[in-house]
């Protein structure tokens, strides 16, 4: 899980990364600076790498159009989190957002500005329906994004069911069956079939499951 922080240089990544991390830091440069760190919330620990980023002097639509190419989706795809960091929002951020959204990204977008919002910075946030924090929200932010994606995970494990091959050396690991076969392969059939009902509930599946099992083992 990686979280990124992006913005103009002198934007407010510092302090951005110290209230991460809960500390001062002293970097000499920080484009490119990586943190790693174990965000300590209230319910649950996570261990998070932090990278820093900065636009070019051409400004954020070079940066985008560096970061929404096919060569990126790698680095898209393990953000949990961008935080944007700025005092004068750019437009050119646009091109990333929507790149994001294509995808059906999961992870959370929030822009975090040095200043207050000017008219065209405001204008900019409403079109890209971008969630604006300040220093103060940003760690309860970063945490609740991190428990949202981790619960996330956790419940595509849970909905995956048996595979083919897992359900195959059940079959064959029974060289005395207790049902004919022809039994045994009508209940594997019926795993297999509910495995793969998006229609059914985890509850009704787990019944299911308790029903076939009854049956092989009276």
């Amino acid at each position: 899980m990686r979280i990124l922080v992006v913005g103009s240089a002198n934007s407010g990544q510092k302090e951005a990364v110290e209230t991460l991390l809960g500390k001062k830091t002293h970097v000499d440069d920080w484009e490119g600076a990586m943190f790693e760190h174990t965000f300590d919330a209230k319910y649950f620990k996570a261990q998070a790498g932090i990278w820093v980023d900065q636009f070019p002097p051409e400004g954020a639509k070079e940066w985008a159009k560096q970061f929404a190419s096919d060569d990126a989706k790698e680095v898209r795809d393990v953000l949990v989190m961008v935080i944007y960091t700025f005092d004068r929002a750019d437009r050119g951020i646009e091109q990333f957002v929507d790149k994001l959204q294509e995808e059906a990204w999961r992870g959370t977008f929030v822009a975090l500005p040095s200043v207050e919002l000017d008219p065209h910075s405001e204008a900019i946030m409403d079109k890209l329906e971008m969630t604006v924090v300040n220093s103060d929200e940003l760690l309860d932010t970063v945490h609740t994004a991190l428990f949202d994606w981790i619960d996330e995970d956790d419940e595509e494990k849970e909905d995956e069911g048996p595979h083919d091959e897992d359900l195959e050396e059940i079959k064959q690991s029974l060289t005395e069956p207790l049902l004919p076969i022809d039994e045994l392969d009508t209940i594997i059939t019926k795993l297999r079939i509910a495995r793969d009902d998006q229609q059914m509930s985890k509850q009704e599946k787990m019944k299911l499951a308790e029903e076939l099992a009854e049956k092989l083992v009276p």
